[in-house]
């Protein structure tokens, strides 16, 4: 699988070289390609938009408040985003109340 490859470290500007993010996303992303799982402490590629299917690696939890890994790409691009802080978890359920997540 071909990674998305940030400027910063040798990527093209190329619009397949892009994946759209929101800011906080971007910003804890960094130029990381790779992290470390937080359940098996492995180094695992992140999640790849393009790619990957958002299904096999992510799950909402029955509270549609918590986003859950199901791989460690899921764990680790979870955790490398922070992408269960309180802001999140506050807007999904506003998200979910209007219908904008499934």
């Amino acid at each position: 699988m071909e990674h998305i490859i940030p400027i910063a470290l040798g990527g093209t500007d190329a619009e397949s070289n892009r994946a759209l993010a929101c800011a906080s996303c971007n910003l804890a992303k960094s130029n990381r390609v790779s992290v470390r799982d937080p359940l098996t402490s492995e180094e695992t590629a992140l999640f790849h938009p393009r790619q990957q299917l958002w299904q096999e690696h992510f799950q909402w939890s029955e509270d549609q408040k918590t986003l859950i890994g199901l791989t460690p790409t899921g764990r680790a691009t979870i955790a490398c985003l922070d992408m269960n802080n309180a802001l999140q978890q506050l807007a999904r359920s506003y998200w979910f109340a209007a219908g904008l997540l499934p």
